[in-house]
């Protein structure tokens, strides 16, 4: 039993982490004022890779747990698992985003001497309210999603019933 969760947790966790670097990435481009136009064209494009990673990490985890999948039930349990590793691996690189991304803005504003002590503020501020919010969202989406790609995944590739 511990094997078939542990699976699928790592499942979970992997395809967590390979969306926190793209998060990571798209939070530092989103920094740089250069760079910030692109954003513009990557939003739908992060929308759906958001919603697709959440899908995903529920199918990875019955294509990594295939043997521990024979009915409906396994694939929402191996989902439920796969969405909580995913979303505990978001809500973690989320707050390395935030760090990364106030180190940016604070150092941006004081090398053009803007207002330090604001952009702190606002910084701590911003990141308080989007970790509360993270910590409440984040879990049931990344659940729901991951339990929907699983049974999908289960029900019409592997046909389980």
């Amino acid at each position: 039993m511990a094997d078939k969760m542990m699976v699928f947790a790592q499942a979970g966790a992997l395809v967590g982490v390979a969306g926190g670097i793209v998060s990571l990435v798209l939070s530092i481009i989103g920094v740089i004022p250069v760079l910030q136009f692109l954003l513009c064209f990557l939003a739908p494009l992060i929308f759906v890779v958001g919603i697709g990673l959440g899908l995903f990490s529920g199918i990875y985890a019955v294509m990594q747990g295939k043997q521990f999948v024979a009915t409906l039930m396994d694939s929402l349990t191996a989902g439920a698992v796969a969405g909580v590793a995913y979303a505990i691996v978001s809500i973690i690189f989320g707050l390395i985003n935030w760090f990364v991304t106030a180190i940016l803005q604070i150092a941006l504003t004081a090398g053009f001497g803007g207002d330090i002590v604001g952009t702190v503020i606002g910084q701590l501020v911003g990141g308080i309210v989007g970790v509360l919010v993270s910590l409440l969202i984040t879990p049931i989406v990344s659940i729901v999603l991951a339990v929907l790609g699983a049974a999908a995944y289960a029900v019409l590739v592997l046909k389980v019933k």
